[in-house]
């Protein structure tokens, strides 16, 4: 179910962050349609999960994924 939640959960809270300027940086990702759905937030963690599924090893993409887990629960 958590993973569920990230799914769709990762691009708004990344949305989120960049909207807030929290990560100067990210202000790339503030911009959304006009139904308020963060696309390009959205094609990066698809690229981002993509990428995970391309290592296709389990011991490299565990420490990210449960830091991002614990990291979204938090906030």
């Amino acid at each position: 179910m958590l993973q569920l939640y990230v799914c769709k959960g990762a691009p708004r809270l990344l949305q989120a962050i960049a909207t807030d300027g929290v990560i100067p940086f990210l202000n790339l990702f503030s911009v959304t349609t006009k139904h308020g759905e963060p696309v390009r937030a959205l094609v990066l963690t698809s690229i981002i999960a993509e990428a995970g599924i391309l290592i296709a090893n389990i011991d490299n993409i565990a420490p990210i994924t449960s830091e991002y887990a614990s990291l979204s629960v938090c906030l």
